[in-house]
């Protein structure tokens, strides 16, 4: 496989986790709407919001 046909390949799967983290996200919201003096949602969203920090340093 050469290096565009491999690029396409994980831009594609990225955009497909991006898509699903927007539901997962949505549901999250849900839970939270139900619960919304549980810290350990606002625990979640630090631990996401950290992780993709790393995650856009990656890409400078």
């Amino acid at each position: 496989m050469n290096t565009t046909l491999q690029y396409k390949d994980l831009k594609d799967m990225i955009d497909e986790k991006l898509n699903l983290l927007n539901e997962k996200l949505k549901n999250h919201q849900d839970s939270f709407n139900q619960n919304p003096t549980n810290w350990g949602f606002v625990g979640d969203l630090q631990n996401i919001s950290n992780t993709l920090d790393e995650v856009l340093k990656s890409l400078k």
